[in-house]
């Protein structure tokens, strides 16, 4: 199909590209001033009812059972 010559003259021009393509790059950067807010929702279990001091959760409060950060 194709002869050994064929695809590694192929490989050669695709790695020049590639080559210099990478080299030839500037690096670009965007910043932007201010402060970065992260938060979440999560859910709140009820209390174990298991009172041998084990740290088993309860069910998750379907009601009201999600605080936020």
């Amino acid at each position: 199909m194709f002869s050994f010559s064929t695809i590694l003259f192929s490989f050669t021009i695709f790695a020049i590209f590639t080559f210099l393509s990478f080299s030839s790059a500037t690096p670009r950067q965007i910043q932007v001033p201010g402060s970065i807010l992260i938060g979440g929702l999560f859910p709140i279990h009820e209390s174990s009812r298991n009172t041998s001091g084990s740290t088993l959760c309860g069910r998750i409060k379907a009601d009201q059972g999600v605080q936020r950060m």
